[in-house]
């Protein structure tokens, strides 16, 4: 899937322009991989208060407002890929600080306790009345 370097910088150009085809043709480049990179990252509990495919999305949204307003100097889809390594490792990173903060640190969560008795039928039963 290699292009050459003036098909890369055309698409810059598209890109800086707002083409969405543009966009498109970025995102499912890279989508999957970072899809799978953030998972990675994300471990048990975590996965539970952040979605990979959240990361990703703001990742992508980061880089098309930056890369629009010039703030990137890429030189091929290996730059491309390289940043988007480091954007999301920075939000997971980011995210991960800000669920283990006390107030909010997953891993002090309790999962639910279910009761060996009937206590649904007992719920239901309330609730109809």
């Amino acid at each position: 899937m290699s292009e050459s370097p003036s098909t890369f910088d055309d698409l810059l150009v598209r890109l800086r322009d707002g083409h969405e085809d543009a966009a498109a043709e970025v995102f499912e480049r890279y989508a999957d991989r970072l899809i799978r990179l953030a998972r990675s990252r994300l471990h048990g509990q975590m996965r539970k208060k952040i979605d990979p495919e959240d990361v990703t999305q703001s990742v992508f949204r980061s880089f098309f407002l930056r890369q629009a307003d010039g703030q990137f100097e890429l030189d091929g889809w290996n730059s491309v890929w390289s940043l988007f390594v480091r954007i999301t490792l920075r939000k997971c990173g980011r995210q991960i600080t800000a669920f283990q903060t006390d107030k909010r640190d997953v891993r002090r969560e309790l999962s639910p306790v279910v009761a060996d008795d009937d206590s649904r039928s007992q719920w239901e039963a309330i609730a109809r009345e």
